[in-house]
């Protein structure tokens, strides 16, 4: 009987240790009862989503693809932005730059959507017929001729390449279609390059981006250069290491593949992509590259 009575003065009637935290009876003098645990409904409303600013400005945020116009103040910059890494995956945006010579340069920021950027980057240019081409995978280039496409079109192509285009046959009209040349691409033994941009540059030159090689491996390039090749001149056959000056230099790639990973022109602009999300533009043919400011 005494040890009964001992346990029902320290549970109390409810049979539960008063003050240790039972859902019977009131907390302790001085002791707050602690607040129930929000839903995750709850906790994911106090979570702001970041603006497309924050996420086009977010450090591990990669440059995606970009559209550069050239103005009569300078140039318009359209720039994609996505986030990739843990913690932030999936979240995209849109930098509208533009800039001008004497070095005013606004920004605004938007959602991301395929209709928005398609809106930005325009149409993908239609493949013109090339009989010569039949068979083989074909990509059009812009081409910085005088002229522009009405009068001047150019055509990569090259076997299945999977998801990489092979760098085997360039083609070009100056007559609108009329007649097409053709030529082999050589880059001397049986190696086979994958290009991955190429530009039709306004002294007759074709200016690509060679970044892999069919003898190398995703964990090591081959002993050769990885970046811009131009034609010898208005021969499409023939190609060296194009060394353009950029200012600033480019830093290097990990594990020594190109710096550069991608390359475009509008008009009387080229410009290139690099590995760490930075963007050079060039007006005099590929000769300097300077870096702008992508958001």
């Amino acid at each position: 009987m005494l040890v009964v009575a001992a346990l029902t003065a320290a549970c109390g009637p409810g049979g539960a240790a008063q003050g240790g935290g039972g859902s019977h009876g009131p907390a302790p003098e001085g002791r707050r009862a602690a607040a129930p645990l929000p839903s995750s409904a709850q906790s994911a409303a106090t979570v702001a989503r970041p603006t497309p600013q924050e996420i086009s400005l977010d450090e591990r945020s990669v440059l995606l693809d970009v559209v550069v116009t050239p103005r009569p103040d300078g140039l318009r910059v359209v720039s994609w932005w996505g986030c990739v890494e843990t913690g932030c995956r999936g979240r995209r945006a849109i930098a509208t730059v533009a800039t001008s010579d004497d070095g005013l340069t606004t920004a605004s920021y938007e959602p991301w959507s395929r209709r928005r950027w398609q809106a930005y980057a325009g149409a993908r240019d239609a493949v013109p017929s090339v009989p010569a081409l039949d068979g083989l995978l074909q990509q059009p280039v812009r081409s910085m001729a005088p002229g522009g496409a009405e009068g001047t079109q150019v055509v990569v192509a090259g076997g299945d390449g999977a998801t990489l285009l092979p760098f085997e046959v360039a083609a070009r009209t100056t007559d609108h279609g009329g007649s097409w040349e053709t030529y082999d691409v050589d880059l001397g033994g049986e190696v086979l390059a994958y290009q991955s941009g190429a530009v039709g540059l306004a002294d007759g030159r074709l200016l690509v981006l060679l970044d892999h090689f069919s003898d190398e491996t995703l964990a090591r390039p081959a002993d050769r250069w990885h970046g811009l090749w131009a034609s010898d001149g208005g021969d499409w056959s023939t190609y060296a290491p194009h060394r353009a000056e950029f200012e600033p230099p480019l830093g290097p790639a990990p594990g020594g593949w190109s710096p550069v990973v991608a390359l475009d022109a509008r008009q009387d602009v080229a410009w290139v992509r690099t590995w760490d999300s930075r963007l050079y533009v060039s007006r005099d043919d590929a000769a300097t590259f300077r870096q702008v400011r992508a958001r």
